[in-house]
């Protein structure tokens, strides 16, 4: 008998056919409490059968199907019984061993599916000789204990199915906790579930606009990922590499941005992550937060169209970066907007009325564009989370998702959105 079973307080032990093998795992194990999953017409076996063979007296409950024939019936009722013995007896799960060898079919069935989701320690009892050719009953006096793990634990079946739901959901952060937890128990797969709760970190810090370091983090975890995600999941993990280099363009652009060093930068990375952003948002049905970063994204797209006509960083600019011909009308149209240091500081539509002094073409007709996006900004405007009391609906958000989508000839395929089958696995 494998001494990962020891010691043993409680059996759970499904009743019913030949009795020899419900003595040999009592004998073996020796519980001090013992809940009998029993039919109607196994439940006398237990007293003339098994326990009065027996050299001591366990305390006993029964639970006692009555369709041992119905799977679901079985199911409902073992449940049930497992739960109540459990908060009478105070018995914790790793305490417990579970034997699924008597009963019919259908009651061992429902034990296992009852008792995957409480205990860690299973048993049958097999045989070195069957009758009828090997393939009947055990031979009396042939038995032997198979003993076993819990396959949801060691597989963490459970955990991978959680970790999925709220993945699926952007909740990231819960999804690698999850894993991290999972890892813990489920040995055989510890560098599978930590390697994917280290991807879901990542996400995390994404969906935080924390994007230092985030290609580093994943470089070290590459390896890893590419024997994780082989074969037919292989495009999950190309589609990690193309984020990954997406990631590092983000740190780059933003370190450059911050240093200011080399006029005339864009955040287009940037960009694209806000609009990715916004649809997890709205994913999760935020959609006044999506709306909020769609905002944002307006905001920087106009930034960086200012950026490649004036120079200016993130909508802040001199007079002087305007060409000299204009800078008399500028500086009368937005006389408001500049501060004691004589930069200009431009908000969203002062951001695209000053487009129209590009010596570029294409700002100018951005410029033209603004008030098509009036009416979906103002939209925002007027939301709770901005200054009004009106939340934004799904159809606001998509409305304003179409707009800048178009406006911005945003291709679908430059999105950076996550992979949708991280953690599919068998």
């Amino acid at each position: 008998m494998s001494g990962s079973l020891s010691p043993v307080r409680g059996l759970v032990i499904s009743v019913g056919g030949t009795p020899e093998p419900i003595r040999r795992i009592l004998s073996e194990l020796r519980p001090t409490e013992v809940l009998f999953v029993v039919s109607e017409q196994s439940r006398d076996q237990v007293d003339s059968q098994v326990l009065a063979q027996l050299d001591f007296t366990p305390q006993r409950r029964y639970v006692t199907v009555s369709e041992p024939e119905n799977v679901t019936e079985c199911y409902r009722q073992i449940r049930g019984g497992i739960r109540q013995w459990l908060a009478e007896t105070r018995l914790r799960p790793e305490e417990v061993v579970v034997d699924i060898t008597g009963g019919t079919k259908p009651m061992s069935a429902a034990l296992a599916l009852a008792a995957v989701e409480q205990f860690h320690h299973f048993t049958y009892v097999g045989g070195e000789k069957r009758d009828k050719d090997g393939l009947g009953v055990v031979v009396s006096g042939t038995e032997r204990i198979v003993p076993t793990t819990n396959p949801w634990d060691e597989l963490a079946v459970r955990e991978l199915e959680l970790a999925r739901y709220f993945y699926e959901r952007y909740e990231v952060g819960v999804a690698a906790e999850i894993l991290r937890r999972a890892a813990i128990k489920a040995q055989r797969r510890k560098e599978s579930l930590e390697v994917l709760a280290d991807v879901c970190e990542l996400f995390r810090r994404v969906d935080e606009f924390q994007f230092s370091n985030l290609y580093r983090d994943f470089k070290r975890r590459e390896r890893a990922l590419g024997v994780l995600f082989g074969d037919e999941l292989r495009p999950t993990f190309e589609q990690l590499q193309q984020l990954a280099e997406h990631w590092r363009q983000l740190e780059d652009e933003k370190r450059a941005i911050d240093l200011g060093g080399v006029p005339g930068l864009v955040a287009q990375r940037t960009f694209l992550e806000l609009i990715a952003n916004a649809e997890r948002r709205a994913a999760q049905g935020r959609f006044d937060d999506g709306a909020a970063r769609l905002y944002r994204a307006v905001e920087l797209a106009a930034q960086n169209a200012l950026a490649e006509a004036f120079n200016a960083r993130l909508g802040r600019l001199k007079l002087e970066q305007i060409p000299e011909d204009q800078r008399e009308e500028f500086a009368r149209q937005f006389a408001n907007c500049k501060d004691d240091q004589g930069n200009y500081l431009l908000g969203v539509r002062n951001a695209f009325h000053a487009l129209q002094f590009s010596p570029r073409p294409e700002h100018r007709a951005l410029a033209a564009q603004y008030e098509r996006l009036h009416p979906v900004l103002q939209r925002r405007n007027q939301s709770i989370l901005a200054h009004g009391l009106t939340p934004v609906t799904d159809a606001g958000f998509q409305e304003f998702y179409t707009a800048v989508t178009e406006l911005f000839r945003i291709d679908p395929q430059a999105i950076p959105r996550w992979p949708d089958r991280l953690l599919v696995f068998d």
